[in-house]
Order: structure tokens, then sequence, then C-alpha cells
């Protein structure tokens, strides 16, 4: 749906667990680009004429030609998705990172899923390690978890996390795990990390919902779907993030856009849905700016 002024992005009519998603941050922090891994993240990518998005092979970890290689973070945030879809993701990303607390918060979710710590250490516990249990960083320690102590405050957790990452090997693309639990000032953090890494996608993904940052220079936008993520009128939004988005045309949504501009003050699309429950796509342009695109993910008990 199209609103010049709706309160709080409506957020009433949208479920709590799109709450983390519909969040857009500012440029919170100052973000200093000496070091050369992260300074290549934030640069400016290529224009593109056309970029694929395929939401269904991310969320089952399914292979595809020329995007065989994932890392996975597990952010300061309650773990509540689905211990099958999240352990699978696990196994087959190419390298598992916690952060800080969210080591605690993994400990706490193997247990309570009756999952052997052993078989699912991250191969590195990164942050500042002011939350931290400190039995935590000893138990990975023990069972061959690299600590990588990041004390830089310039960068969020998050983004050194990133940075860590992209260190030791090549992704195409992270899953950072993270709900928003009533935690506004992380999740407008963790939206602004999407945000700035410019050239590598993130999907941030909770219980029922995942998003990413689309952006102009990806041309036009093509989002595949399937049956599981369109039954149920499922909702989806749009929301600028950094800038006004200008020109932004879609299809295969119930209220799609035609050359408007997207702005916090003026127009954006929240609880927005797709055409009918057989749509097999969404595009999306637009002429300048980035746009978070926010997805229902389907729910599995």
């Amino acid at each position: 749906m199209l609103s010049s002024v709706r309160p709080l992005l409506s957020l009433h009519s949208v479920p709590s667990s799109l709450f983390s998603c519909l969040l857009v941050a500012s440029y919170a922090r100052f973000v200093h680009t000496n070091d050369k891994h992260m300074g290549s993240l934030l640069s400016t990518p290529h224009q593109k004429e056309e970029t694929h998005w395929h939401p269904d092979r991310v969320l089952h970890a399914v292979k595809s030609p020329g995007e065989d290689n994932f890392g996975i973070i597990i952010l300061n945030r309650p773990i509540t998705m689905n211990a099958t879809i999240l352990t699978n993701l696990w196994k087959k990303a190419k390298i598992r990172c916690t952060v800080d607390k969210g080591t605690d918060r993994w400990i706490s979710y193997l247990s309570e899923n009756k999952l052997n710590p052993a078989h699912f250490k991250p191969d590195i516990v990164t942050g500042d390690f002011d939350s931290i249990n400190q039995d935590s960083i000893a138990k990975f320690e023990t069972l061959g978890s690299e600590i990588v102590f990041t004390p830089e405050q310039t960068f969020t957790d998050f983004q050194k996390a990133v940075n860590e990452i992209g260190r030791r090997v090549k992704v195409d693309y992270i899953i950072a795990v993270a709900e928003s639990n009533g935690r506004l000032d992380h999740s407008l953090s963790n939206i602004n990390t999407l945000y700035m890494c410019k050239r590598l996608p993130i999907y941030m993904m909770s219980e029922k919902s995942m998003c990413w940052v689309l952006r102009a220079s990806g041309g036009n936008h093509i989002i595949h779907l399937n049956n599981e993520f369109t039954t149920g009128k499922k909702v989806v939004g749009l929301i600028p993030v950094g800038s006004p988005v200008h020109n932004t045309y879609t299809t295969g949504l119930k209220w799609n856009l035609k050359n408007q501009m997207l702005s916090f003050g003026g127009l954006l699309s929240s609880s927005n849905t797709y055409e009918d429950e057989d749509a097999q796509s969404v595009s999306v342009r637009m002429s300048a700016g980035d746009l978070l695109w926010i997805m229902q993910t389907p729910s599995k008990e």
C-alpha cells in the first residue's frame, strides 16, 4: 500500500517479526575507510542492467550457478528461527561467525534445540567482548573456534564481523540472523550496515521475514518468487534508505509504483503485497537511491 504520511510506517498492520526490517538508519556512526577491505565494501558498485534475486535459494541454502559461497553471522539478538532452516544454513555456510553476546545466544539456542555445540561451533567469534560471557569464549576456543577481539569503536560489531569474514574467504553474500525484540537502536544500526556494505549483498533474516538492499546501480531488480512466498497475502515493503529514491517503478505488486519518489516525509510503500498468489516475480527499478526490500518468509513449525 502506498502512503504519503502514515504513522510509524503503519506498523500496526505489519507483523511484529517485520519490525526489525521496517526501520531505516541514518549514518549513525562515522566510519573510517582506511581499512582496505572495509573501504572496498563501502565503495560504489558498477552499474548493471539487471540483477536477479532468489530468496528461496537463500532461505534454503540451495546453490545456484555463480553463487555457491555464503557466510552466516549470528548477531546479538534473540534467536527464534526454525531450527531446521537455521541449522541447514549454518551447515552449508562457507564461514560461520557469532558476534559478541550473540555467541551466548547461539549456545542457548543450541541447548534449547538439543544440539551439540561441538557440531555447530563458529569458525570465528568476534566483537569488542563488552557483553559476552567469558565462559562462552572459553567454550568455543576449546572447540577450535578462532577468537577475534575487535575493539575499534568507529565500526559496529556487525560491520567488523563482515570485515573479518572478508579477510578470510571470498563469499557471494552474507546472511545475518537478527530479530528486533525491543531494541530499536540495534535494528537501525543493523540496517545501516546493510546499506553501507555496497559491494556485498547482506540478507538480514529473522523468524518470519528477510530484507536486503536494492540499489539503483543494480538496474532492473528481478525478485523471483514461488508459492512458498506468495500464499497467504504475505506482506512486502519498499523503504528508502540513505536518501530519497527517484523514478521508482515496480511490477508484480498489488500497489505498484509508477515513476514515483520514495522518501521519509513523503511517499513510502509499506504493507504492500503481491498482485496475486501465483506471482512468479516482482521487478523494481529506480534512477537514483537505494531501497530496503522487506518480505515475509514462510512460517514453518
